[in-house]
């Protein structure tokens, strides 16, 4: 087996790569299975189908013939500037380059040109559309190329280029169609998908925004509830300092022969304080929480 690495247009490799076989039985065991496996891993398979080769005559430059059924005999096409003569080595060539299918600045046989592209897209395409699956074991590209119609398929016979553009089969545009629907359908398929991922993640955002300003509001409320117990705390410890400098300073008046009760009773008042700060804090640090 034979591994050849795939590139694109512009000469950058690619994922697919060709698998050259030179036993005809292992390649349609692999064809009709549609995957191979590498290494525990499963890659799936799809026969590969190259590009066709133009037929460009050596004398007239013309498209789809061989020089030896060239209808041009008396006269033979300059390469580079397009102009006929008799005798191409006494031809004085004027250096510029022109297309003799499209008159462009290049060769006449140049694989880059219009004309040429559009005429070996034509043949793929008619090539495609006779390959069927129960004829592909032994086809060989040449011999399908001998079955296209061949004469007179030059780009100065127009009747000819539109009967070769027109004969291909209506099989590749229902291939082509067929393609193109099975796209939609699995873009239509991952839109849907994403569109419903979306929502679903709107819900549950908007879940958690709710829960969270509840969280929030719980405890807004908690330390508004602790600022006005803090506040009363304060007030009274004010109000308690503010007897015992009182007392301390006169203490006849204030006192009079009931100092020890009047002691105890200021006391009483500072422990029923911190007793009630401390319980009011308890309570919230074991209240329910989301």
């Amino acid at each position: 087996v034979n591994v050849v690495r795939l590139k694109n247009k512009a000469q950058q490799p690619i994922r697919a790569v060709k698998l050259e076989f030179l036993s005809a039985s292992s390649r349609n065991e692999i064809l009709e299975a549609g995957e191979i496996s590498i290494m525990h891993i499963k890659y799936k398979v799809v026969e590969f189908f190259a590009q066709a080769n133009v037929l460009i005559c050596s004398n007239c430059y013309g498209i789809g013939h061989f020089r030896k059924n060239c209808n041009q005999k008396n006269e033979a096409t300059c390469k580079t500037c397009s102009e006929k003569c008799s005798n191409l080595k006494e031809h004085r060539c004027s250096g510029i380059q022109k297309c003799v299918h499209c008159g462009g600045p290049h060769v006449s046989n140049d694989a880059k040109c219009n004309v040429i592209q559009q005429y070996r897209t034509v043949l793929t395409r008619n090539l495609l559309s006779k390959i069927t699956p129960t004829n592909t074991e032994n086809v060989i590209p040449n011999q399908c190329f001998n079955n296209l119609p061949h004469t007179g398929l030059t780009t100065t016979n127009e009747l000819s280029y539109a009967n070769v553009v027109k004969g291909t089969t209506s099989n590749s545009n229902e291939l082509l169609m067929k393609k193109i629907d099975s796209i939609l359908t699995k873009v239509e398929e991952e839109s849907n998908s994403t569109r419903q991922s979306i929502e679903e993640l709107k819900k549950e955002m908007k879940n958690h925004y709710e829960e969270t300003k509840q969280q929030v509001a719980e405890l807004e409320e908690k330390v508004m509830v602790m600022e006005k117990k803090f506040y009363d705390f304060s007030v009274r410890t004010g109000e308690i300092i503010q007897n015992i400098c009182t007392t301390l300073m006169e203490p006849q008046n204030s006192q009079g022969q009931q100092w020890k009760t009047y002691w105890q009773e200021q006391i009483k008042v500072m422990a029923d304080s911190r007793s009630s700060i401390a319980k009011s804090s308890k309570n919230h640090q074991n209240g329910p929480t989301n």
